[in-house]
């Protein structure tokens, strides 16, 4: 059984832009991350989002690191041995390793085993609502604790001050890359008490055990710094952004959503051939001249609003699909037709295959019939601004089969995004990626608490069982197939086409761990050349 595709791309550059998001990077051993917003929480624990999962990856260690090839290596643990059965993991630390305070002083903790015992045993603690309490699930008691059971149970004990030992319910040949995991990482229980519940949010409040050690944090960024060896990056800087290219790949300029005019602003491959970026995450033609590490993890579909209005029949979002899944749409460079919803890069070895919905006529009529109307009218779909042509094709197809047209608005891709938060949208076609490198934060997209609010209890049947299995183990792949294909059938995503973007990498920089889910970046094998 094939495991899911985990991207871990050894880069030539550090950093990137995306939208909403520019890397550029200083001089000498320095990187400069502009984002969006600065990072709020430094809690490896509850770190979700991207910058806050970078700016903890360099300031912690955890019993592993992925390496510039993405692979496991031994971190804080000088050694493990797995049990027989390949449950019982046993680390022994490396002695010596102690936490760093705010301009790299000594912060008076030593590392120990206990500080592991104490960071896993957050991750289940009810009150601490941890992202990570799905993916480290398999530890033995995690469960119990999660329902408020006695933190005692867990599965992770110190055997000694520097001896670690982690029981998990079933074997797990990914345990490894899951330990590198922000919600891994040591936290001392001292420490994090006398924070008085301010732990990870402010300079006095934050202490490190990783190779980085927290320099500053103002409102307008967080800076990191270690002492650099050889050609090693020595700082990085974590920058609000002052502007945002307004369509990857090109220089454009435009009305924003308040109605006022923007500049033009130049897109990753200017910034990149310009020296303001060292690497750019980019959605447009490849062939830019520039290295070109593609990958798949986004799916554009278009979704339903479920719980109201004629789009809450079953039957009418199957006629609208029966119609779309059989068009041979022309699409942009850059992506290729779907074969399922969840994308190539999240290779969960069960194949990919859309629904045989039916005739779309005969569902429509069904649908009707249901509805008590002799025609559905007034949709509106909703559209991000230039993909109002490739729409069309659909809109089309829907007037022409089912003599149903639908009224398009197209909008800023932020604005979109809010709408459907919001729930404020009938229809729209929009991207979707997963969370992370489990198809489960993909498919929980579309569900009841989704943004399709679709109530439909066989499909969160299908989940509760694909979820209660361990990832990678025994009918784990099967279960999440059968919760895929019952969310299909039900029809409130319709996915279209798979997207490939490519981070673009200029000269210098060798050894950089990228990951697109959070997306995440890890500068602790960076070098400059």
């Amino acid at each position: 059984m094939r495991r899911i595709r985990r991207v871990w791309i050894k880069l030539l550059a550090g950093l990137f832009c995306a939208a909403g998001l520019a890397g550029c990077g200083g001089g000498g051993s320095s990187f400069t991350w502009r984002a969006a917003r600065v990072p709020a929480n430094l809690d490896p624990q509850l770190a979700a989002e991207s910058p806050e999962i970078i700016a903890v990856t360099h300031l912690f260690s955890g019993l592993y690191r992925l390496d510039a090839e993405g692979v496991p290596q031994l971190d804080c643990a000088e050694s493990a041995e797995v049990s027989a059965d390949g449950r019982v993991w046993t680390f022994r630390l490396r002695a010596g390793m102690r936490y760093a305070a705010r301009r790299g002083e000594d912060a008076g903790y030593a590392v120990t085993a206990e500080d592991f015992v104490f960071g896993l045993r957050r991750v289940f603690l009810p009150e601490t609502a941890s992202p990570y309490a799905e993916v480290l699930g398999n530890i033995a008691g995690s469960e119990e604790l999660l329902a408020g059971g006695d933190p005692g149970r867990l599965g992770v004990r110190a055997l000694d001050e520097l001896t670690l030992e982690i029981t998990l319910r079933a074997p797990d040949e990914g345990f490894a890359e899951k330990l590198c995991l922000p919600g891994a990482m040591p936290c001392d229980e001292e420490f994090f008490e006398g924070t008085g519940g301010a732990y990870g949010l402010g300079m006095g409040t934050t202490i490190g055990n990783g190779s980085f050690y927290l320099y500053n944090w103002t409102e307008s960024g967080l800076f990191l710094r270690r002492a650099a060896v050889g050609g090693q990056i020595g700082s990085l800087r974590i920058v609000l952004a002052q502007t945002e290219a307004t369509a990857p790949g090109s220089a454009e300029s435009g009305a924003g959503s308040d109605g006022q005019q923007r500049p033009a602003q130049p897109g990753p491959v200017e910034l990149i051939t310009g020296e303001k970026c060292d690497a750019a995450l980019y959605d447009g033609p490849l062939g830019t001249g520039l290295t070109e590490l593609p990958y798949t993890t986004t799916t554009w579909g278009l979704v339903f609003r479920c719980d109201e209005g004629p789009l809450a029949s079953a039957q009418l979002r199957r006629a609208l699909g029966a119609v779309a899944y059989g068009l041979a749409l022309q699409l942009p460079e850059g992506c290729a037709p779907a074969e399922g919803l969840t994308p190539p890069d999240m290779d969960y070895g069960a194949g990919r295959t859309l629904p045989a919905l039916g005739e779309p006529v005969q569902l429509y009529r069904e649908a009707l019939a249901e509805l008590g109307t002799a025609q559905v009218t007034g949709l509106t779909v909703l559209v991000p601004q230039g993909y109002a042509q490739l729409f069309g094709q659909v809109n089309q197809e829907w007037q022409r089969q089912l003599s149903l047209f639908c009224k398009v608005q197209e909008l800023p891709m932020e604005e979109l995004q809010q709408r459907l938060a919001a729930g404020d949208y009938e229809i729209a076609l929009a991207p979707f990626a997963p969370q992370n490198s489990s198809p489960a934060s993909l498919l929980r997209q579309f569900g009841p608490d989704g943004v399709c609010a679709l109530d439909a209890p066989a499909f969160v049947q299908a989940m509760a069982e694909a979820e209660g299995l361990t990832p990678g183990g025994a009918g784990w792949a099967g279960a999440m197939e059968n919760a895929e294909r019952i969310l299909l059938a039900e029809c409130p995503v319709l996915p279209l086409f798979y997207q490939t973007k490519a981070l673009l990498v200029a000269p210098g920089i060798e050894g950089v761990v990228f990951s697109p889910f959070a997306p995440s970046i890890d500068l602790t094998w960076a070098v400059r050349g």
